[in-house]
C-alpha cells in the first residue's frame, strides 16, 4: 500500500516542484540510500532535513496538531508536518508565498546555515494553494479527510483566515504589477546616478542597499548573484561619471581596478562594500571635477578684469567684491591654480602690453609705464628687467620696428 501511496506522493512532488520526506518514526537522521527512498523533490533540498534541531522543531510541530501542521517562516515561508500514527512523519515543503527573491533567500540561508553553492528548491505558490495541497496530502497518507477550515483552526490560524487570504491577495497585486515593480527599480536606478552626478558621495553610499534590494535574481547562487551585481553597477557608475564630465581614460582605470577586485571577495559583505567605495569613488570624482569648474570660472574671471583693467589701479578687494567671493579665498584659489600670485599675473599683463608699445610706438619710458599702470617708472624698469630679462631700453634697442627707429633719428 505505501509503494502506491510513494507513487502518488512523487507524481505531487513533481507536478507542485514540492519537496516531500517521509521520516520513519523511529529513526534518527536519515543518511545515504534509505533518506534518498524516501525523498522526493530537489535533491538539493535534502540539505535542509540535515539539520537536528530543525527537524525536531518540525517533530513537535506535528505532534501537537491533530492533521497537518503548518510551520511558517520569515512570513511567506510555509513547511507541514503531519504525524502518522505508528509509521513515522511527513514532512511537506518549503513553499514560499511570495517570489523568493535575493533578501529573502539570503536569509533563510543564514537561518538554515546554507552556503550560496547549495540550490535550494523553493515552490512559489499561494497560502490558499498550499492549504489544498495539504488536504489531499493528508487523505492520501492517512486516509482521513480534513477541511482547509480544519487545518487552520487546528494550527490556531482560524482566526487569521482573513489575514492569509489578505496576503494572498497582495501577493496577486504584486505579480499584476510586475512591470510596475520594474519601473520602481528604475527610479532607484535613476536616483542612485543623479547622486553621482552631484558628486554627492552620502546618497550615492546609501543607496546602494536600496539598489541591491530592488535588482532581479541574476543567479541562483547568492554570491554569483551579487558579483554580478556589482560588475553591473560598476559599470553603470562609469557611464555615469564619465556623462558627468570625467575623461573616459580616468573613468575606466577605476572601473578596471573594482571590477579586478569582485572576483577577490569571498562574501556578499565584501562585494557589497567593494561597491559602496566604487559609488563614492565615482562622486568624489565628479564633486572634484565640479568644483574645479567652479574655480576655474572664479580664476578666469579674475583674469579677464586684470586684462580689462589693467591700466587702472586694481586691488584684491575691489576683483573679490566685483567676482562676489571672499579676498582671502581668491588669493589662495589664484596662486594654486595658475602658479602666481594675483600680483605677478597683473605685473606680467602689464609688462606684455608695455613690450608691444616699445616696439611699435615712440612713446617715451614715463609715458609707457603710466599707461600700462605702473605707478613709477622706476618700479617699471625693476619689474620689466625681472621679467623680461634687459631694461625697458635695452629691449626697445633691439626688437623696435625699423619705422620707428626711423622716425626716431
Amino acid at each position: 500500500m505505501w509503494d502506491d501511496i510513494a507513487f502518488d506522493l512523487e507524481r505531487i512532488s513533481e507536478i507542485e516542484t514540492l519537496s516531500i520526506l517521509f521520516y520513519p518514526v523511529n529513526s534518527k537522521i536519515l543518511n545515504g540510500d534509505a533518506k534518498q527512498k524516501c525523498f522526493y523533490g530537489n535533491n538539493q533540498n535534502l540539505e535542509l532535513y540535515e539539520d537536528e534541531a530543525f527537524i525536531a522543531r518540525l517533530k513537535k510541530c506535528a505532534d501537537e496538531v491533530e492533521g497537518p501542521a503548518i510551520y511558517c517562516e520569515q512570513e511567506y515561508i510555509f513547511f507541514s508536518a503531519v504525524r502518522l500514527d505508528n509509521i513515522g512523519y511527513l514532512f511537506i515543503g518549503p513553499t514560499c508565498a511570495d517570489e523568493f527573491r535575493y533578501v529573502l533567500k539570503k536569509e533563510f540561508y543564514q537561518n538554515h546555515q546554507l552556503s550560496s553553492e547549495q540550490e535550494i528548491q523553493i515552490s512559489h505558490m499561494r497560502c490558499s494553494r498550499f492549504l489544498m495541497l495539504l488536504v489531499l496530502i493528508y487523505h492520501l497518507v492517512s486516509g482521513k479527510k480534513i477541511l482547509v477550515q480544519d487545518i487552520l483552526k487546528n494550527n490556531q490560524l482560524d482566526l487569521v483566515e482573513s489575514e492569509m487570504i489578505e496576503k494572498d491577495m497582495v501577493v496577486q497585486q504584486k505579480e499584476a504589477y510586475e512591470e510596475e515593480k520594474t519601473h520602481h527599480t528604475y527610479q532607484t536606478e535613476r536616483k542612485w546616478q543623479e547622486a553621482i552626478r552631484e558628486g554627492n558621495e552620502e546618497d550615492a553610499a546609501s543607496m546602494i542597499s536600496q539598489l541591491t534590494i530592488s535588482a532581479g535574481t541574476l543567479s541562483s547562487k547568492i554570491l554569483n548573484h551579487t558579483r554580478y551585481l556589482v560588475v553591473c553597477g560598476v559599470t553603470l557608475g562609469c557611464r555615469t561619471a564619465i556623462e558627468s564630465g570625467i575623461s573616459p581614460t580616468e573613468a575606466y582605470a577605476v572601473s578596471d581596478a573594482y571590477i579586478n577586485k569582485v572576483d577577490q571577495c569571498t562574501s556578499e559583505e565584501a562585494l557589497y562594500s567593494l561597491m559602496k567605495n566604487c559609488s563614492v569613488r565615482y562622486a568624489q570624482m565628479v564633486a572634484k571635477e565640479k568644483s574645479k569648474k567652479v574655480y576655474s570660472t572664479y580664476v578666469e574671471q579674475c583674469k579677464w578684469y586684470m586684462n580689462e583693467k589693467y591700466q587702472t589701479k586694481i586691488t584684491l578687494e575691489d576683483m573679490a567684491e566685483y567676482i562676489g567671493v571672499n579676498e582671502a579665498y581668491l588669493s589662495h584659489l589664484f596662486s594654486e591654480k595658475e602658479g602666481m600670485t594675483i600680483r605677478e599675473y597683473l605685473n606680467q599683463v602689464r609688462v606684455e602690453r608695455a613690450q608691444n608699445l616699445l616696439k611699435y610706438s615712440n612713446s617715451s619710458l614715463v609715458e609707457v609705464s603710466d599707461y600700462v599702470g605702473f605707478s613709477s617708472q622706476r618700479y617699471f624698469g625693476r619689474i620689466f628687467k625681472k621679467r623680461v630679462g634687459m631694461t625697458p631700453q635695452q629691449y626697445r634697442s633691439k626688437n623696435q620696428t625699423k619705422e620707428f627707429v626711423k622716425e626716431n633719428l
